[in-house]
């Protein structure tokens, strides 16, 4: 996939995620906003812990470079 095809589906994926979220929390009184940012596919959480179990896992030989991560890892800018 390149570029311009990412950078036309992830809008849509990100309002997607936005709408869905929004009709679930819409159908509970309690909704928590913390589930929201946890869920949020433009954050990533944990990824020491997650490098770690790869590791572990015998996936990775050892941790990534912060060189490697900016390859594996294109965020794209929030246009929201």
């Amino acid at each position: 996939m390149n570029g311009s095809s990412i950078n036309m589906i992830v809008p849509a994926f990100q309002k997607n995620f936005d709408m869905k979220f929004n009709l679930i929390a819409a159908g509970s009184a309690g909704s928590d906003p913390e589930v929201h940012a946890d869920t949020n596919p433009d954050r990533i959480v944990g990824l020491d812990s997650i490098m770690a179990e790869a590791i572990n896992m015998k996936i990775l030989a050892g941790p990534l470079s912060a060189e490697q991560l900016r390859t594996l890892i294109r965020m794209q800018p929030e246009k929201r």
